[in-house]
């Protein structure tokens, strides 16, 4: 386990090191005394004793988390008491989903410590969209369902985002995922974090060059990687949690909640890739030219918001592009209205 190495080492550590190291072995008895109540609660959902366990588990986790001021993580803690709330008031039962969230949430947690364990406080910002999307979750209906779509997608982009095994599938165009992106490419020279930013994603590209992808989730990863990384660096990081040993054979597909949860701070940017996935989900099992076509065209749109809109798509373009398109190709106006704003 990740947390051996620093118990070895705390006899030797600095004051800061033995104060983490100490932490992460009182977090690994309380992540153990959760994981227990969870066990209890799958095999009788009315016990409130695994109940208060369980509760008292994520205050130990939430207070340790304030003392170190990883507010990020605290919070995330904070969120999933108050989601676990109406169930200690007998208002929801504790059900397959809340286990769930428990669970894949431990999980994030884990590796939001190991990652700052290793590389300090930079990654703190990949929680909060996670702690957004708790605080936002209702009790019921089909809205919370969709809710905890996004939230596995969220907390495990990885394997959440797994497409049917029919699909069409190819190999990953380094190309077309650096000329998608050379509408962002301008506002990235202006940021300071920019040129990280660029080398953080062609390493995440490399990485993922050898898989064979769902065509769908490359074209979605590609606009979100591309062109909402410009905005939001932060957040999208999140993208990049994934371990680099852990198995994976997808890329996270932006449909459009995924894409609102990821982009919620930049309406413009969140708009735009649920263009683009509105526009990609019906062509799911279909052939794979037309959505070839769409990837030809988001290029074209790039290079025409990347030269700052001076030069615009000549209308035969245009047409020709709506009839392999289909009929429905008002997301095409707007995609590039919303691109240059």
């Amino acid at each position: 386990m990740w947390i051996d190495p620093l118990r070895a080492r705390i006899d030797t550590a600095t004051a800061e090191e033995r104060l983490f190291a100490e932490f992460l072995i009182e977090w690994a008895q309380a992540r153990g005394e959760l994981l227990r109540a969870l066990a209890e609660l799958k095999r009788d959902p009315a016990s409130t004793g695994a109940l208060n366990a369980l509760f008292r588990a994520l205050h130990s986790q939430k207070s340790g988390l304030r003392m170190l001021r990883l507010d990020a993580a605290a919070d995330l803690v904070h969120a999933l008491e108050d989601v676990l709330q109406p169930v200690r008031d007998g208002q929801l039962p504790m059900d397959d989903a809340l286990r769930q969230l428990l669970r894949r949430s431990g999980r994030l947690l884990e590796q939001s410590l190991h990652l700052h364990g290793l590389d300090g406080p930079a990654y703190g910002l990949d929680l909060a969209p996670v702690t957004r999307s708790l605080q936002r979750l209702v009790p019921a209906g089909r809205e919370r369902e969709e809710q905890l779509a996004v939230l596995r997608v969220l907390l495990d982009p990885w394997s959440a985002g797994a497409g049917r095994g029919d699909e069409a599938s190819l190999q990953v165009d380094l190309d077309m995922f650096r000329r998608i992106g050379g509408a962002a490419e301008t506002r990235l020279q202006r940021e300071a974090e920019g040129a990280l930013w660029r080398e953080q994603i062609a390493a995440r590209l490399h990485a993922a060059s050898g898989m064979a992808l769902p065509q769908l989730q490359v074209q979605g990863a590609a606009l979100l990687w591309n062109v909402g990384r410009a905005q939001l660096p932060g957040d999208l990081r999140l993208l990049e949690r994934a371990p680099a040993d852990e198995p994976r054979s997808t890329v996270w597909r932006g449909h459009p909640e995924v894409a609102a949860a990821f982009l919620d701070a930049r309406p413009q940017w969140r708009d735009c890739a649920s263009l683009l996935a509105r526009q990609l989900e019906p062509r799911r099992a279909g052939p794979v030219e037309p959505v070839v076509e769409c990837a030809a065209l988001l290029r074209a749109v790039a290079a025409w918001v990347a030269a700052g809109g001076r030069q615009s798509l000549s209308d035969a373009a245009l047409r020709g592009a709506r009839a392999r398109l289909g009929a429905d190709s008002g997301w095409l106006d707007a995609l590039i209205a919303v691109l240059d704003r």
